[in-house]
């Protein structure tokens, strides 16, 4: 399935809400789908970090250092950096999740929010 990178970006949020979630004992996933759940975020993480990557780039290229040593995008710059990140987040990126089906989660108690996000990228279905 072809998305954004700003897609599977959000994607690999919810995903890594629901691992630590998982890993705190708040919920209490079955090992095939906490396999799933990791095999999802394996495909996710390098797009993550690329993106992270590309964003320091921008940063360095539009950026200078200030009195403390950090370094900030210029205010003459910063509609060159924001059409930068906006350019990053539209590239499509071909990924494909592993479903997860509804009745896996068993009766834990996912957010909304966490379930919409799932859902939108086809990581879980009925």
């Amino acid at each position: 399935m072809a998305n954004t990178t700003e897609q599977v970006l959000r994607a690999h949020a919810a995903l890594q809400n629901l691992v630590k979630a998982d890993s705190d004992n708040k919920y209490v996933f079955k090992t095939a789908v906490r396999f799933k759940l990791a095999q999802n975020l394996r495909k996710t993480t390098p797009i993550q970090e690329d993106v992270d990557k590309e964003r320091n780039n921008l940063i360095l290229k539009f950026g200078s250092q200030d009195e403390k040593g950090n370094t900030i995008v210029k205010p003459e710059n910063l509609q060159a950096f924001s059409d930068g990140i906006k350019s990053l987040l539209a590239v499509p990126v071909d990924v494909t999740f592993n479903v997860i089906k509804a009745e896996e989660l068993g009766e834990n108690q996912v957010s909304l929010d966490l379930l919409a996000a799932l859902i939108e990228f086809g990581i879980l279905t009925e």
